[in-house]
């Protein structure tokens, strides 16, 4: 590279910042050696800013200079494939490189699984997220707001859960309140989409029964709805169980079998597999 000028270097190394590429130009031409002025780059008090992340606790760099730019590179089109521009999260990158993240399991395990999370999402969940929290968001902007640490975890990532909560009852004919989804959000630990289709599938069944029976047995509420049965199966509500208990064993017989009948042998044993136990 000795027979190499300014103009050339810059042509070369134009992915490096302005002032990284003058360091470059100046350590090279006073020395003729690339490998001194990538030297005089990584021992520049601004090297943190211009490759976040890069530096180790003691002064080494994780990846050359140049293959850093690829992996950044590589970063920015994950994002680009699920149709999310990339300077959202740029600022973010040190923290991925410095965690030795490579741009394929940022694409296997963090983007793709939120994508398919989000892309699947039935068209009652976006109603209701859009009902509830006053924002017709695009799938991007979505998907955007749930892989952002900060927003996810103060704010978005919650709004994001009781949507997939409130649509999972919606599919099964039960409108629950924001209010009422919240609460299931904040005092049920590990109670996601998937733990909500199972229970909300079941009370697609059980609800109007238990209803039917509460009237039969003058129960004193008259009526077992969505509510008592979240707060029965979710919420740990000692009283609704114990309701519950109760409709079932005075009449489990009158249940159509199968399923019924051993949800209801199972409430009598004190625990009810796949409900109780999410």
């Amino acid at each position: 590279m000795a027979s190499l000028g300014a103009e050339r270097l810059r042509e070369i190394y134009g992915w490096l910042p302005p002032e990284a590429i003058a360091l470059f130009i100046e350590g090279y031409v006073e020395t003729d050696d690339a490998a001194v002025a990538w030297q005089g780059i990584r021992s520049d008090p601004r090297y943190a800013t211009w490759f976040p992340g890069n530096l180790t606790d003691d002064g080494r760099v994780r990846h050359s200079e140049p293959n850093y730019a690829a992996e950044i590179a590589r970063y920015d089109e994950v994002f680009r494939n699920v149709g999310i521009d990339p300077k959202v999260y740029q600022g973010r990158y040190g923290e991925l490189i410095e965690g030795d993240v490579t741009a394929q399991e940022l694409e296997t395990y963090r983007v793709n699984p939120m994508y398919d999370r989000i892309m699947s999402q039935s068209v009652e969940l976006k109603t209701w997220y859009s009902d509830n929290f006053g924002i017709k968001m695009t799938d991007a902007a979505l998907l955007g707001s749930a892989l952002d640490p900060e927003l996810g975890e103060r704010v978005l990532s919650k709004q994001i859960s009781m949507s997939e909560i409130g649509g999972e009852a919606l599919e099964s004919g039960f409108d629950l309140s924001k209010q009422f989804v919240s609460r299931i959000f904040d005092e049920s630990a590990n109670f996601d989409r998937a733990a909500a289709e199972r229970i909300f599938q079941s009370a697609e069944s059980l609800v109007p029964a238990l209803s039917v029976l509460a009237q039969r047995h003058a129960d004193p509420d008259d009526e077992f709805d969505i509510d008592d049965f979240v707060g029965a199966n979710v919420l740990g509500d000692a009283k609704q169980m114990r309701r519950m208990k109760g409709l079932m064993a005075q009449e489990d017989s009158t249940f159509t079998g199968g399923a019924a009948s051993d949800y209801a042998r199972n409430l009598q044993k004190g625990g009810v597999t796949g409900l109780a136990d999410v």
